[in-house]
């Protein structure tokens, strides 16, 4: 498990894709010993994420800008745990930047 966990932090961690091939048997189904490690596995990456620190109290997020100034794509929308918000440049804008002040040091695992 230790070893699948840091395969995965040292791949999407830095940005890449993480691809478990993870066949079925002969028969098409998947071994139980397989279904047991991709549980323990999806029970670490979720405690590890478990703990949003993005959107705790007293934390600021800013950003270099945001799409013609509207609530709709503020900076603040990177941390606010909804899949249909978001921030966002205007389209000519090809650069930009968005900050995440925690106001105190955070530990995680």
């Amino acid at each position: 498990m230790a070893q699948l966990a840091d395969i995965y932090f040292n791949s999407v961690g830095h940005g890449q894709p993480f691809l478990l091939n993870v066949p079925p048997n002969t028969d098409g189904v998947i071994p139980d010993d397989f279904v047991n490690i991709l549980r323990k596995f999806k029970s670490t990456v979720d405690h590890s994420f478990s703990t949003n620190f993005a959107a705790q109290e007293g934390v600021k997020i800013t950003s270099s800008a945001y799409r013609g100034s509207d609530p709709k794509f503020k900076p603040e929308n990177v941390a606010d745990q909804k899949n249909n918000t978001y921030w966002a440049l205007d389209d000519d804008q090809l650069t930009g930047w968005v900050q995440i002040d925690f106001g105190q040091q955070r530990q995680f695992d």
